[in-house]
């Protein structure tokens, strides 16, 4: 096992504890944005504070960032699209289609020897419809969880809906697809 200097951690301290104190500029801005409500920002924001939330839930456990993958985005976006559209919220489609099944469709598992993939779904309306709330939700339940710090995981791709997939008596909903993979 190779040990790293001391001094490497020191700094890293140091790096983080000013990153504390630091506004928010650049890629962390997106976290600023993770406690409005789906009706009160983009899509793309929500998608970006998302993201932003997971690196920085993975990054507490001493894991590496995820880095997004657009054919992980793509079928994460299909899914989600469906599942508003067609009122249902699953894994598996109305079509029988399982995460693997959309995540191949995508294009993200073409040539690989061996691969790895995960789903985590969610939605919330109104001030339940935030991307930390959402994020949070999801780290309080132990199959997502365990999602979001797997260690084989290397890329992912998130997609917001802006409606829930349910009765429209929730006018301000999202619904949240994340896929998670490595190939290889």
């Amino acid at each position: 096992m190779r040990r790293r200097p001391r001094w490497k951690f020191s700094i890293l301290s140091v790096i983080l504890g000013c990153a504390l104190v630091l506004p928010d500029t650049g890629a962390a801005s997106s976290c600023s944005t993770a406690g409005t409500q789906a009706n009160q920002q983009s899509a793309k924001r929500m998608r970006l504070a998302t993201f932003c939330l997971l690196n920085r839930a993975r990054r507490a456990q001493g894991l590496p960032r995820l880095k997004v993958d657009p054919r992980l985005r793509l079928a994460a976006r299909r899914h989600a699209a469906d599942m508003v559209a067609r009122r249902y919220f699953a894994h598996v489609s109305l079509a029988g289609r399982a995460p693997a099944d959309r995540i191949r469709a995508a294009g993200y598992l073409g040539g690989a020897s061996r691969w790895y993939v995960g789903e985590n779904l969610t939605w919330g309306a109104g001030r339940y419809s935030t991307p930390r709330d959402r994020v949070e939700a999801l780290m309080h339940s132990p199959p997502h969880r365990q999602n979001m710090l797997q260690t084989r995981y290397q890329e992912v791709g998130i997609w917001v809906a802006p409606r829930a997939p349910v009765a429209a008596a929730y006018p301000s909903g999202a619904t949240y697809v994340i896929n998670f993979g490595t190939a290889g």
